[in-house]
């Protein structure tokens, strides 16, 4: 698994990607906390959904997936701040479906 720096994650989900359409969720649920002072850890499961473009007129690429995510987090003034994320898939599902809608740009 490749590690990045905030600065790094923030280079890589702000560059334009052409083919990246504005639509997807991605909901966190089933989530156990556990504290210790300042410090706490989490684990939560994940499902997402996001599109992307495909060179298909009309069709747009689906991609779903699970897993969890567990988290290292840390008591400031500021309140609590995860401190360590790390994602694990469980399943992924890419598809072509039909984009009856203008693609937004």
């Amino acid at each position: 698994m490749t590690e990045h720096s905030p600065a790094e994650l923030r280079a890589i989900f702000t560059q334009g990607d052409a083919t990246r359409i504005p639509v997807g969720h991605h909901l966190l649920h089933n989530t156990v906390i556990e504290v210790d002072g300042d410090r706490a850890t989490a684990r939560s499961k994940y499902t997402m959904t996001t599109h992307s473009r495909t060179e298909t007129e009309g069709k747009a690429r689906r991609v779903q997936g699970g897993g969890w995510c567990a988290d290292e987090l840390l008591r400031t003034d500021a309140g609590w701040w995860i401190t360590r994320r790390t994602a694990n898939s469980k399943w992924i599902d890419v598809v072509e479906v039909a984009c009856a809608a203008p693609l937004p740009n």
